[in-house]
């Protein structure tokens, strides 16, 4: 019987680094795409409740201006979902560019490129936490 061998393919720090960093900056444009997508859907939403609220509609049309509501509704809400998953995995992959900084087999470029990579990360937080903010100061003057 033949012995079965695995080759594995082990990284260097770098290497790593290099793919923790290529997700990240990824992460970070799936969650703009993400976000603008849910702006569509909930510009969408409300032009749809004018629709419904229009008092010369008859019952069928509100009935399937409603049904067609709750579709786009719940699919807002699963783009909401994803958004809020991909930013999670975003705060993992920033701890583990955190550790690759300071190991002694990272070279300083590839250091350069993960203090990069964490630097755009904590832009893109301090601009969420600014939009949430701002958000929040609108509805507490509504």
């Amino acid at each position: 019987m033949a012995a079965i061998t695995h080759s594995r393919r082990i990284l260097a720090p770098a290497g790593i680094a290099e793919r923790f960093i290529t997700a990240m900056n990824d992460r970070i444009d799936d969650v703009e795409h993400f976000k603008s997508i849910e702006k569509c859907l909930g510009n969408a939403l409300d032009q749809l409740c004018y629709e419904i609220c229009d008092a010369g509609r008859d019952d069928s049309d509100i009935t399937r201006a409603q049904a067609i509501y709750q579709m786009l509704e719940d699919t807002k809400s699963e783009v909401e979902d994803a958004r809020i998953h991909k930013e999670c995995t975003m705060d993992e992959t920033e701890a583990v560019l955190k550790k690759l900084l300071t190991s002694n087999d990272v070279d300083d470029t590839t250091k350069a490129e993960i203090n990069k990579s964490v630097m755009l990360h904590q832009a893109y937080r301090s601009k969420c936490d600014k939009e949430c903010q701002q958000a929040m100061s609108q509805q507490g003057e509504e």
